[in-house]
Formats: structure tokens, sequence, C-alpha cells
């Protein structure tokens, strides 16, 4: 999952390490894109692009093993290490 603070399309280092990764690897990923403004993003094979706070980015979000980006990190959304469970 990538985010770019506050730009609008797929910009800064994050965008370039999502292509990087789409390029060489396709197919092994799933990327996602977080935008402020998805309408504003170009339509890549191998990358779907979610609206900051809509369903699915929460949707993605709770399923992603990583996440880019070069904003603060939302407090709020720190997965938690998973802990022992009870036999």
């Amino acid at each position: 999952m990538f985010y770019s603070y506050l730009r609008k399309g797929q910009v800064c280092n994050p965008a370039f390490l999502m292509e990087y990764i789409r390029e060489t690897y396709p197919d092994r990923y799933e990327l996602i894109w977080v935008s402020e403004w998805p309408e504003t993003c170009e339509k890549k094979e191998g990358v779907t692009v979610v609206g900051k706070g809509s369903f699915f980015y929460y949707f993605y979000f709770i399923r992603a093993k990583y996440f880019v980006t070069n904003d603060i990190f939302d407090e709020n959304l720190m997965k938690k290490k998973e802990i022992g469970r009870a036999s």
C-alpha cells in the first residue's frame, strides 16, 4: 500500500518505489495506491487506486503487509503486534 502526502496523482518517492516493484516483480505483489484525489491517478495495470478514508482504504489497509508513505502515519491505524493466543 502506497501513499504520497497531499499530492494529486501518483508522485514522489512512494510512486517511484511502487513503479519499480510493479515492473521488476509483476504479479508478485498486490499494489494499492492511496490518494486524496483518486480521480487524478493514472490507471496502471496491476495497481488499484483507492481514496483516503474510503471503505476500500480501510479494507486494503487491514490486509496490507507493507505501507509506504512520505507522510506522518495515522496512529489510529497502527497495527498491533500479534500476541500469543490462549490455548
